[in-house]
């Protein structure tokens, strides 16, 4: 193969990206993994399950074998591959994976990529253009795909939410308010790190509910309050500490602007934040490796809802212009990748 042909391979694989991710979704939807666990089955015994058309299972089946999720050791009978083994929910990576595919590859992020050309010519999110509705709008108009998106966004604070109890010494405050604080993960392994502590979770009403229900399965309720609300027009008062993870990488400056002067107004001078988020290095030359998903992230963040991943001067005067001051920043490890924290004091 000449080095022309491997890079023409190369962009057709990424081409074709979008059909795997597709086939590994439905994949998860259909149980697949979870039915063959037990061993191999034919294509017949899976659609008495199933209920599906027999041959369009067939050829799915053989589809997921091209991409080594599924093997075929005799015709029309399959097995699971190694990598399919990776989306059984009786195992914790599978469940995890499991989530990420439904929450990924579901159209309230797949079909914006359709808009990626209006996103450059405008700088503006298309999620309107997509759905009709703002990008958050859509996801609590369509519950199904909502709670699948909970479920990854948890996921994805699951392993912070570790770093940040085990870092930080959450003891010396009293009532910690979690904005944006999503189905309750974060605060959750807060209050379990600080047993002294109270807690807050402040979100949309579907998802406070959500927080609710998460935080008695945990046994934290009774440490816990769930307020409702938006942030784009009053927090709450009466914390000493206040947490606010991947909320305002959502959104533009003129928005970031009015939750911090939100959040100003919702405190006294001394009270603490902590901002996590992540930080895109000012310089980014000879690192390019560690900043594949930043780039991609932040690219992202613009067509959903007009947000981006902002550099530390970026931040500092948001923050500032707030009236707010950044007394420290700590990187937590999550591999594979990070959380930045700013830790910040309102003035």
């Amino acid at each position: 193969m000449t080095a022309d042909q491997a890079t023409a391979e190369k962009l057709i694989d990424m081409i074709m990206n979008y059909s795997r991710a597709q086939l590994v979704r439905t994949a998860v939807e259909l149980n697949i993994a979870d039915r063959l666990a037990g061993g191999p089955r034919t294509a017949g015994e899976l659609n008495e399950e199933i209920g599906g058309h027999l041959d369009a299972l067939s050829r799915f089946l053989k589809a997921c074998t091209a991409i080594g999720l599924l093997e075929e050791p005799e015709p029309e009978r399959f097995a699971l591959a190694p990598l399919g083994e990776f989306l059984r929910t009786d195992t914790h990576a599978g469940s995890a994976i499991s989530k990420v595919a439904l929450g990924a590859a579901g159209p309230g992020m797949y079909r914006m990529g359709e808009y990626f050309t209006e996103v450059v010519m405008t700088g503006q999110p298309v999620a309107k253009s997509a759905f009709g509705l703002d990008f958050y709008d859509y996801y609590a108009a369509n519950a199904v795909e909502g709670a699948r998106f909970g479920q990854m966004m948890a996921l994805m604070t699951h392993g912070c939410a570790e770093a940040l109890a085990t870092t930080f010494d959450f003891g010396p405050y009293r009532k910690i308010i979690d904005i944006g604080g999503g189905h309750g993960m974060l605060l959750s392994r807060i209050l379990e790190a600080a047993p002294h502590t109270t807690g807050v979770v402040f979100d949309m009403p579907e998802t406070v509910a959500g927080a609710r229900t998460y935080m008695e399965e945990q046994g934290l309720a009774d440490r816990a309050e769930f307020v409702a609300g938006d942030f784009h027009s009053e927090l709450p008062s009466g914390g000493d500490l206040y947490t606010i993870k991947t909320v305002l990488c959502d959104w533009d400056d003129e928005h970031v602007a009015r939750i911090l002067a939100n959040l100003h107004r919702a405190t006294t001078p001394g009270t603490e934040v902590l901002l996590i988020d992540w930080i895109m290095p000012a310089d980014a030359y000879g690192n390019k490796d560690f900043l594949i998903g930043l780039y991609l992230g932040s690219f992202n963040m613009l067509a959903q809802s007009g947000g981006k991943i902002r550099t530390l001067a970026e931040w500092t005067a948001l923050i500032e212009g707030a009236g707010f001051q950044i007394s420290d920043t700590l990187t937590l490890p999550d591999p594979p990748t990070h959380w930045d924290v700013l830790r910040l004091t309102r003035r």
